[in-house]
């Protein structure tokens, strides 16, 4: 267990993976946030929910730090904007 525990202590934010990308997107699909900060504090709020469950017990939880990190590096899509920077 001591190994368990010093993993999940050492965790660092790493970056986010395609799937979880496309898991958060289908999640936030049809949402509408005033502002991108809104909509990054509710990524966070829902990964600090998540790990407030009794599986993150079982499944390991993140912490607030990880989950700002993910939270704040998750790509923000604006409607109506485009993606590709004009040259």
């Amino acid at each position: 267990m001591k190994s368990f525990q010093a993993w999940l202590e050492a965790k660092q934010f790493t970056g986010i993976d395609k799937e979880s990308l496309n898991w958060w997107a289908n999640y936030a699909r049809g949402m509408n946030f005033k502002s991108e900060k809104e909509a990054r504090d509710w990524v966070f709020d829902r990964r600090q929910h998540a790990d407030s469950q009794s599986s993150a017990q079982v499944f390991g939880i993140d912490g607030p730090e990880y989950n700002r990190a993910f939270a704040n590096a998750i790509p923000i899509y604006q409607s109506g904007k485009s993606s590709t920077p004009r040259s």
